[in-house]
């Protein structure tokens, strides 16, 4: 199965991607592979593989609900962190300036 230029634009907007010549060019190579092997995935025989996403978890499989009581005092958290003032860890900004 080969994709024409269209085609690979046309895929390349869909995942909104601005490709060069050259990246056109690797991925018309590349594509045409990629979807015989998924087909291939495909077709491949799975009736003695067992499903695990309907798996029911028993009880005895899960460790016991108990509180944690190993937590840190804020002494303990201060000398951790990079920063910590008025008894809180700060970190850097991730939006804005302020």
């Amino acid at each position: 199965m080969s994709l024409t230029k269209v085609e690979i634009d046309h895929l390349a907007s869909l995942v909104r991607l601005e490709l060069s010549d050259s990246e056109r060019q690797s991925f018309e190579e590349q594509l045409p592979q990629i979807i015989e092997f998924v087909d291939t995935l495909r077709k491949a025989k799975h009736e003695t593989v067992e499903d695990s996403s309907e798996r029911i978890i028993e009880l005895k499989d899960l460790r016991a609900d108990e509180p944690n009581n190993r937590s840190l005092s804020i002494e303990q958290i201060g000398k951790l962190a990079p920063t910590f003032e008025q008894n809180q860890v700060v970190v850097p900004h991730i939006f804005g300036d302020d």
